[in-house]
């Protein structure tokens, strides 16, 4: 069986997508690695 590693992010949310846990979580698709996130704020733009 293979072990993955998840990659946690703690952070804002920003509604955009371009920045915050978004940007982190598409960056750990990209990676090809799995990602769990904790949101802390919630930005209006």
């Amino acid at each position: 069986m293979n072990r993955r590693d998840i990659f946690l992010t703690i952070g804002g949310s920003d509604p955009s997508a371009g920045a915050g846990i978004q940007a982190d979580l598409k960056t750990f698709q990209v990676m090809g690695e799995y990602g769990a996130s904790v949101i802390t704020s919630i930005t209006s733009q």
